[in-house]
């Protein structure tokens, strides 16, 4: 594996080949050395308008359903319908949800009950970035058991300590796949 120059900043993204379950191009972060954003397709539920595709990451092998509502658009945007079953893409995927301190054991604790009867998680993450932007939309990076993700600013807006919190999510929504952003964010 080929390594970034050292004098590089923490978090600066580059491309390095790397061959693990069929992904041939890794995005790479230097902070945790941890290699993020390629997901393999594995399927799609489709409605009418709407569809929640099954996807995994060629890193950590943690499987994601996602909503996808990007075929919602105007013409002469671009969605994800291109994306085929097999396929290695670059996503970015967007929690919805409720966010809570990490010294707030009772709510931390009702909520891990709560996740337990229904189909929602409990993610304690990290942020990497609290000043990125997907398009228009402003939000934090964070990092939860080596998975990237991305936090609405005003969803953690109540919190202490916006460095490490406790997530409980309720959809994952793709927001982002290689260089086409979701029109909601543009």
């Amino acid at each position: 594996m080929k390594r970034a120059n050292s004098n590089r900043r923490a978090l600066y993204l580059f491309f390095l080949n790397f061959h693990c379950l069929n992904c041939m191009k890794y995005k790479y972060y230097e902070k945790g050395d941890i290699q993020v954003g390629m997901y393999k397709f594995l399927s799609a539920a489709c409605g009418d308008m709407t569809r929640w595709v099954k996807l995994e990451n060629c890193e950590t092998g943690k499987f994601e359903v996602c909503f996808d509502d990007s075929y919602l658009r105007h013409e002469y945007q671009k969605g994800f319908e291109f994306m085929q079953v097999g396929g290695i893409y670059d996503c970015k995927i967007l929690l919805f949800g409720i966010a809570l301190d990490l010294s707030d054991e009772d709510a931390i604790e009702q909520s891990r009950i709560m996740c337990e009867t229904t189909d929602r998680e409990l993610l304690v993450c990290e942020t990497v970035d609290n000043n990125f932007s997907v398009g228009n939309f402003k939000v934090l990076q964070t990092i939860s058991d080596r998975n990237i993700y991305y936090v609405a600013i005003n969803d953690v807006g109540a919190l202490n300590d916006i460095s490490r919190f406790v997530f409980r999510c309720s959809r994952k929504d793709l927001i982002q796949v290689d260089d086409i952003i979701h029109p909601r964010y543009l």
